[in-house]
């Protein structure tokens, strides 16, 4: 039989100078860290690949899309824009080529990352299964190291963005000839919100975000995603009277799962469904 009493630091039966507790009890609550703990990796990378597959299909409709504005606009002036057309065709491919490339390489790595999960979600379901208390507590320190390694690895694998572009001055090829020469492949600025930012960097109290009431949106999330990612002193998250939906809320919810801050391990979930069954007014504590 094995003992009623254990600790979860020494293994030992005699506990002079530190608590101790049940050995059941200390097996579930391990069950259950442990299962919140691959719960939150598998959301992690969930969000980040279907992510990367929203990119894949943005990159090839906005290739496809400008390619289409640079075949009808240089119709009427074939002679003198054909050159200019494979060159901007040629720019276009290239660029659609190398965000693939850069995506698909991503994506390569959070499926090792996948694959490496699964493998622990096995063994986890073995352990579980065989109902043996002693082996379930020797997969502690691997399962810990496990979280922890994957935690660090999914810090430095951030979810992947990308900067959209357009055709400069493309309209204007119908009106004025010499600007043909002048088409160039340009980057679309990054999304801002400068009340959003002046609230940010005028909260004093780290401690504490405020983002109620300034008709927040989903774009808007990726920006405070990305204060979460610095923030690692946020306990309490208000974002009353805002228009986020669940896709907001994947934004926030990934930032949180990799901040070592005091949201708790089933927070980031809490928010998803919070904000999905009711995406206009919530308030997130630690």
């Amino acid at each position: 039989m094995y003992p009623d009493e254990i600790c979860g630091d020494c293994q030992k039966l005699t506990h002079k100078d530190h608590k101790f507790e049940l050995i059941t009890g200390y097996a579930k609550s391990l069950e259950e860290k442990t299962g919140n703990n691959l719960q939150g990796v598998q959301s992690c990378l969930t969000y980040r690949s279907n992510r990367v597959d929203q990119m894949v299909a943005e990159v090839e409709e906005e290739s496809q899309t400008n390619q289409s504005k640079v075949t009808k606009a240089m119709t009427s002036l074939r002679q003198l824009i054909d050159e200019q057309e494979r060159k901007l065709l040629e720019s276009l491919r290239k660029n659609e080529l190398g965000d693939k490339k850069r995506i698909e390489d991503y994506k390569q790595l959070l499926q090792g990352e996948q694959q490496g999960l699964i493998e622990q979600i096995l063994k986890f379901v073995v352990v579980c299964h065989d109902k043996n208390l002693r082996k379930l507590l020797d997969t502690k320190q691997p399962f810990n190291d496990y979280i922890n390694r994957t935690n660090t690895r999914l810090i430095e694998l951030k979810p992947l963005s990308r900067i959209k572009q357009h055709l400069h001055s493309l309209d204007a090829l119908t009106d004025l000839e010499n600007q043909i020469r002048n088409i160039t492949l340009q980057e679309i600025p990054e999304h801002q919100n400068e009340e959003l930012r002046q609230r940010m960097a005028n909260t004093t109290d780290r401690s504490t975000l405020n983002l109620s009431s300034i008709h927040l949106t989903n774009l808007d999330m990726e920006l405070v995603a990305k204060e979460l990612e610095i923030n690692c002193a946020l306990t309490k998250l208000q974002m009353f009277t805002n228009q986020i939906s669940d896709i907001g809320a994947q934004h926030l919810a990934d930032a949180l799962r990799t901040n070592t801050n005091q949201i708790g391990d089933t927070g980031p979930q809490q928010l998803v469904e919070a904000l999905t069954t009711n995406p206009v007014s919530h308030s997130f504590h630690a």
